[in-house]
């Protein structure tokens, strides 16, 4: 199950008065408008908070401010190619602002222009050398493009400048453990998890990690964390599953299983591990169901029809075996495995 490899942290404009001349600071007072989009974006109302900032622009067309949180605005939206038209207009009322190069690049990410966005994120880093979130977002696009010492570079210089962000030793840790630096991982996971304890995809990751390490123990404590901290994870209910039979836990194994597959109700894998479970407790009618449901959710799927062959097979009923068999090498011709099993049901 997927982790979130190339999470990109939010990114939210934070205006501090008290660094501005007071002249812009009595101007501030009378941003109504302005201050309502940024209430309405606040509270999830983007729509209303797209209307304040028209109002706000029709008053002053040159204020580039109103055009990123503008925006930002339409971006929440998924409008991100309307979103970068304003950036760009901020960027030329005022080429100086690094925020809106930053919120240019998180767009671009999104329609997945990468190379474009490292190139505003290059431009928000010139602005501001010391500017933390421009080096976790570079980061992050370095890793989709596969430039892993790049990615590593900037995550490192993140933390040097903002050495208390949690999602950044998240990111690290999850790049050592592409890596197969496991044991860097863990403790990149660690100091996440230290820095915000409530931190549940922190959990998952490192319960990933020490399943990939052999340590299954751990990893199900891991994922029990996980459940504990975000109860509607799908994913951790289904990994905590796959542990626990492996270690011949069938009924908490069955139980974790039967909640991933409410949490996420088109993984057939999940549907799948349910019917092998009835069929080790000797339940051939809930496991004959379960397979059913299995195949029937993906047609294309050579492992559910493998699987269903096998039980089939065991169960003496060897000419749907067959046809199971024979569509699982139609779907996948190169399997051994496949044509092994094929050739016990032809010998029974």
């Amino acid at each position: 199950m997927p982790y979130l490899l190339c999470m990109i942290k939010p990114f939210r404009i934070i205006w501090v008065l008290i660094l501005l001349p007071p002249f812009l600071i009595a101007q501030h007072k009378n941003d109504t408008h302005l201050d309502n989009g940024m209430k309405k974006y606040d509270s999830g109302d983007y729509k209303g908070a797209i209307k304040e900032y028209n109002l706000e622009i029709e008053q002053k067309p040159a204020f580039h401010r109103c055009y990123i949180e503008r925006g930002l605005a339409k971006a929440a939206l998924g409008s991100y190619k309307d979103a970068i038209k304003d950036y760009d207009k901020s960027i030329d009322l005022n080429s100086g602002d690094e925020r809106a190069y930053v919120a240019k690049a998180k767009s671009l990410i999104k329609l997945k222009e990468f190379n474009g966005a490292l190139v505003n994120f290059n431009l928000a880093i010139k602005l501001n050398p010391e500017y933390a979130l421009a080096y976790y977002n570079r980061g992050q696009t370095r890793k989709e493009l596969k430039d892993y010492n790049g990615a590593m570079s900037d995550y490192n210089k993140s933390l040097k400048f903002d050495p208390s962000d949690p999602d950044v030793y998240l990111s690290r840790g999850n790049l050592f453990d592409d890596l197969g630096n496991f044991k860097e991982a863990v403790l990149n996971y660690n100091h996440a998890i230290k820095l915000n304890p409530n931190y549940s995809l922190a959990f998952y990751n490192r319960g990933n990690t020490r399943r990939r390490m052999g340590d299954f123990k751990e990893a199900i404590k891991d994922y029990t964390k996980s459940i504990r901290l975000n109860i509607n994870d799908g994913d951790a209910y289904y990994e905590r599953g796959l542990l626990r039979y492996k270690l011949n836990d069938f009924n908490n194994s069955l139980n974790d299983f039967i909640k991933s597959c409410i949490l996420n109700p088109k993984d057939e894998i999940a549907y799948l591990y349910i019917a092998m479970i009835y069929s080790k407790l000797n339940n051939k009618e809930l496991a004959s169901k379960w397979f059913d449901e299995a195949v029937n959710m993906n047609q294309k799927n050579s492992t559910c029809f493998f699987e269903r062959g096998k039980f089939r097979c065991h169960s003496h009923q060897y000419d749907s075996a067959l046809s199971d068999l024979n569509e699982a090498i139609i779907l996948k011709p190169n399997d051994p495995d496949f044509y092994n099993e094929r050739g016990i049901v032809r010998l029974a």
